[in-house]
C-alpha cells in the first residue's frame, strides 16, 4: 500500500472511531432515568388502560392486566418520591382485592416488588419496585416508537461517497 492510501485509512479510522464515539454518547444520554419522563409516561399508560377497559366494559375482565396496572403505579410512584401501601396498589389493580394480593404475591415471588413496613404504622406495608425494575420498565419506554430516537439508515453503496469528504479533509 501507498503512503497516502494509508493516511487516508488512518484518517478514515479515525473519524469512524469519533462518530463511534459520538454514538456511545448519545446513547447514554437517551438511556438515562429522567423520573419526570418514567412518571408521565406511567401514569399516561395507567390512564390509557382506564380508558382501554372503560370502552371494553362489556368484555369484563378479558383486558385486565393487574400486575402490569401495579407495576405502572409504583413506577410512577417511585419517579415522583411517593410510596404506595399495598391497599392502595389492590386498588391501582382495579380487580378485586383479593385477586390483587394475589399478584402482589407473584410480583414479589418474581423480585419485581417487595414490601416494607410502615415505621408509623405496623399494621400498613409499603411496597418498592424490586432491584432493576424500573430499568426494565425504562428500557420499555423506550422501545416504544416515539420514544426512540430516530437516525435514517445507511446505505451501504454510500459509504464510499461519505468518506470522500473524510479523506479530503484529512489531505494537507
Amino acid at each position: 500500500m501507498s503512503d497516502d492510501s494509508n493516511a487516508t485509512q488512518s484518517d478514515l479510522h479515525t473519524a469512524l472511531a469519533a462518530l463511534a464515539h459520538e454514538v456511545k454518547t448519545l446513547r447514554a444520554r437517551i438511556e438515562t432515568v429522567n423520573p419526570t419522563s418514567i412518571a408521565h409516561w406511567a401514569n399516561q399508560h395507567y390512564q390509557l388502560r382506564r380508558h382501554r377497559n372503560t370502552i371494553f366494559s362489556d368484555e369484563g375482565d378479558l383486558f385486565r392486566e393487574p400486575a402490569w396496572d401495579i407495576l405502572l403505579d409504583l413506577a410512577a410512584a417511585t419517579a415522583q418520591g411517593r410510596e404506595i401501601s399495598v391497599s392502595s396498589a389492590c386498588v391501582a389493580a382495579h380487580v378485586a382485592p383479593t385477586t390483587a394480593l394475589r399478584y402482589i404475591s407473584h410480583l414479589e415471588t418474581r423480585g419485581l416488588v417487595y414490601r416494607v413496613e410502615d415505621p408509623s404504622d405496623r399494621r400498613r406495608n409499603f411496597l418498592h419496585l424490586g432491584e432493576g425494575v424500573m430499568e426494565k420498565l425504562v428500557r420499555v419506554q423506550g422501545s416504544e416508537p416515539q420514544n426512540r430516537l430516530r437516525l435514517a439508515p445507511i446505505d451501504c453503496t454510500d459509504i464510499k461517497s461519505m468518506s470522500e469528504p473524510l479523506r479530503h479533509a484529512a489531505m494537507p
